[in-house]
């Protein structure tokens, strides 16, 4: 792909990946490994779900009116997915309010417990992230400050950002 100037380019053309609808609380993530594009789901996906992917404007790290200013900018469209239509807090906000915290649901952290002791174990024991966060999925309502905990945790994993040396 060729840069011009105020054009924006690419990394390629990802036939099947062009196919998904974005969400700004998107239920995949998108990294590299060489030049193959990986989507790895980030929730429970069951058959007939649709695939949500970000088109760099996530709830998490961007406020409401600016994630619909750039898609309308870049993207043509008026974002109303859940995180749009109930314009769910930032990830700076949920941590400093705990918002979604889980802490106050005894019956739910102790059902976890077993799973934060393989994490403090094997800190790159990424099935039993993906674990909890299916368990979270099935019990609490987003935003949920560990669901992002988990999510945040699985994208430095596959970034490579956790290193294995122990």
């Amino acid at each position: 792909i060729q840069p011009e100037p105020g054009i924006k380019s690419g990394s390629g053309l990802y036939v099947t990946h062009s196919l998904y609808n974005h969400s700004c609380a998107p239920n995949t993530f998108r990294h590299f490994e060489g030049l193959t594009m990986i989507t790895r789901a980030m929730e429970p996906l069951h058959p007939g779900d649709q695939i949500f992917t970000g088109y760099g404007a996530d709830y998490s790290y961007m406020p409401r009116e600016k994630r619909k200013h750039k898609l309308m900018e870049e993207y043509f469209f008026d974002c109303d997915c859940p995180g749009c239509a109930n314009d769910w807090p930032t990830y700076e906000e949920i941590l400093k309010n705990h918002i979604g915290s889980i802490t106050k649901n005894k019956t739910l952290v102790q059902r976890l417990k077993p799973y934060k002791q393989r994490l403090l174990n094997n800190k790159y024991d990424i099935e039993a992230v993906r674990e909890v966060l299916c368990i979270l999925h099935s019990e609490v309502k987003m935003p949920c400050e560990e669901i992002l905990h988990g999510v945040q945790y699985l994208r430095s994993f596959y970034l490579g950002k956790l290193h294995r040396s122990r």
